[in-house]
């Protein structure tokens, strides 16, 4: 995935296949946030944070057996990030999930356009790769459009814990993945917000989720 993001409208926009190294298996909660979150596909450092601001108002084009994977993922989405998801004609849409023969230099991609504060994602996966990865790239996709655009697997091997790799990785939302949406979309952060800053908070919301999760147990 190639990442650029910036503060102007059409300036975001993004597409996924696979960079980043090959990861430690055993990857703290905080780490997996940077990795994810605070790091472009390229590996680079991104220097704003960038998270789903709006309503998800979603247009899915593609085979009637992969709609209700779709569905059910941008109902998870919109949970975490505590927006409103309804279906839409075309028109209205600002969520394209698209699973088509149409050409793409990926076999699965995500594209943002607009503002930090407001985008508009596009989803597009390739129909002739094989089932499991369908269901792969609908999870990965679709959560990178949120914000996290980062994967935590390399050319050196997948990574089955989590949706952000490129290949071979989970088929839906793993507990893990949760957690870095959890602290993604925690009230102490903000879209746009300086990587500085999100960096020099972080372990105060990491601990937190963490304290959560145990408690829960």
């Amino acid at each position: 995935m190639k990442a650029i993001r910036a503060p102007v409208i059409a300036a975001l926009f993004f597409v996924a296949a696979c960079a980043s190294p090959a990861m430690d298996p055993d990857l703290s909660l905080h780490d997996r946030f940077v990795l994810t979150a605070l790091t472009e596909d390229d590996g680079s450092p991104a220097p704003r944070l960038l998270r789903w601001q709006t309503a998800i108002r979603l247009h899915y084009d593609g085979p009637e057996e992969y709609r209700h994977a779709v569905y059910e993922q941008a109902n998870q989405l919109g949970a975490v990030a505590e927006q409103p998801v309804r279906t839409t004609p075309h028109s209205a849409a600002n969520f394209f999930v698209e699973i088509s023969n149409r050409d793409t230099p990926n076999r699965c991609q995500v594209r943002l356009f607009g503002s930090t504060s407001r985008y508009t994602a596009e989803v597009h996966i390739w129909i002739k790769i094989p089932d499991w990865e369908i269901r792969q790239c609908i999870a990965q996709e679709m959560t990178q459009a949120m914000g996290p655009v980062g994967d935590l697997d390399g050319f050196f091997g997948s990574r089955q814990d989590t949706v952000f790799a490129s290949y071979g990785g989970a088929p839906e939302l793993t507990a893990a993945d949760l957690q870095v949406l959890q602290i993604l979309y925690d009230f102490r952060l903000r879209s746009g917000m300086p990587r500085d800053q999100v960096l020099a908070v972080l372990p105060e919301i990491v601990a937190d989720v963490e304290a959560q999760q145990g408690a829960d147990r």
